[in-house]
């Protein structure tokens, strides 16, 4: 069990800094996401997504939309109060508050300064005001999981009964919003747990059984959208081009080379050759990045972090 990193500057900025820089932060990411709103119109998504919401639990357990019911019924219970107009007010408040998150996970990794820097980082992130403007569900999955990332991070060194309650509450929140965080959830048991010696894996064991047992009604909704798969899917490969498009527009928000819709007319390698000179950009400045990770944080803190990456 290793002993958590504390930042260099942490005997010198305190918790008051921190929100101070924190606030500040949320405040330039709320500016940048009020503006322009509502300029554009609703894309087909955003009409999906506004059209499947609901405040009944039962009937969104019910439909096959391939989704867990928790972030749609969150939706629906704000757009009761507010209509349809303010769907992506529901985006925007989620990734405000992720950004806030994002400052509390860094502050757990690397102490105040971070913390404030990771919540400026994502203050004006690209891809995490793309989806802090769209009526879709993305900022508040962002929310949970991060969330559950912090819970994770701090089972390093507390492993209190409090802290695996949290652990497990955030895991849920995040499955019930969308079926691909039980690849996160895995992988933050299996790290946790591989860190821990054998007396205080009890904990471990005790949590995963009460999340799996929480989890049954959602392996329910899961198993009505399977039912789903039998009449509509899409077959589509999943390449080299694909893979370092994904990560790309995660750094970019789609802000950077072609367009999604011009990507449907080109063919793999024009569209590769349009991004080469980004992608250069980007993977340097990565790069410097990881750089600095591996030379400021123990090597355990550095593999749980491009473990997760």
């Amino acid at each position: 069990m290793m002993t958590m990193p504390q930042a260099a500057d942490s005997s010198t900025s305190g918790p008051r800094t921190f929100w101070i820089g924190v606030a500040l932060a949320v405040v330039v990411a709320g500016g940048l996401r009020v503006w322009g709103l509502n300029a554009e119109s609703l894309d087909i998504d955003e009409v999906y997504e506004i059209r499947h919401q609901s405040v009944s639990i039962s009937e969104l357990a019910n439909r096959q939309d391939s989704f867990p019911p928790l972030g749609r019924w969150l939706l629906g219970i704000w757009l009761a109060v507010g209509g349809d107009a303010s769907a992506r007010w529901f985006s925007l408040v989620t990734g405000l508050l992720g950004v806030v998150a994002i400052g509390l996970l860094g502050r757990c990794i690397g102490g105040d300064r971070i913390g404030v820097l990771a919540a400026w980082l994502a203050a004006i992130s690209a891809n995490h005001l793309l989806y802090s403007q769209q009526a879709r569900l993305y900022g508040l999955y962002l929310l949970f999981a991060t969330a559950l990332m912090i819970a994770a991070w701090r089972l390093r060194t507390h492993d209190r009964w409090s802290d695996w309650l949290w652990f497990a509450v955030a895991a849920w929140l995040t499955l019930a919003t969308h079926y691909y965080a039980a690849l996160l959830i895995a992988l933050l048991f299996v790290l946790v747990f591989a860190e821990l010696s054998w007396p205080r894996r009890r904990r471990t064991m005790v949590a995963a059984g009460m999340f799996a047992v929480a989890c049954l009604p959602l392996a329910y909704c899961l198993k009505v959208d399977l039912g789903r798969t039998k009449y509509d899917y899409l077959t589509a490969s999943f390449d080299f081009s694909a893979w370092a498009y994904t990560y790309l527009t995660l750094v970019s928000g789609f802000t950077l080379g072609p367009p999604m819709s011009a990507l449907r007319e080109l063919s793999a390698a024009e569209g590769m050759r349009a991004l080469t000179l980004w992608a250069i950009a980007i993977c340097l400045a990565v790069g410097v990045l990881a750089w600095s990770c591996i030379q400021r944080l123990a090597w355990r803190d550095s593999l749980w972090l491009f473990t997760l990456l």
